[in-house]
């Protein structure tokens, strides 16, 4: 298998794991795509955070991955090769915030009038 050509964002456009119907990985493929996963997540906690949701969502594909899921795997490899330049900015000091611009509320009656919480379905089972 080779990366895609063209790899614009981490999926491709349109795919969705959660009904990706391709062939399922045999047992060495299947154990190739768990350590590319890894290797992925690894990559997110070193600070790639765009790919994070899309490696996540690949993550819950473990139990039962597809032709599919793997493709998607090189995928994000080669939207990493294209983006290898990308970087997160942060700017390091505290915001300033003109507090008086909010109007202060007591949330106690004034929001939510009389109300009062009913008791949750756990302390009523407790009750029994």
């Amino acid at each position: 298998m080779k990366f895609p050509a063209k790899a614009p964002a981490p999926f491709a456009s349109g795919y969705r794991p959660e009904i990706d119907i391709t062939e399922e990985l045999n047992p060495t493929d299947a154990a190739y795509y768990k350590s590319l996963v890894g290797v992925l997540w690894w990559i997110v906690e070193l600070g790639r955070g765009d790919i994070c949701v899309e490696v996540s969502m690949l993550a819950s594909c473990m139990a039962m991955p597809r032709q599919g899921h793997l493709e998607q795997l090189f995928h994000i490899f080669a939207y990493l090769k294209a983006k290898h330049n990308v970087e997160m900015v942060f700017y390091p000091s505290e915001p300033e915030i003109d507090e008086s611009l909010f109007e202060k509320q007591e949330w106690g009656n004034t929001v939510y009038g009389e109300c009062s919480e009913s008791r949750s379905w756990f302390q009523n089972a407790c009750l029994y």
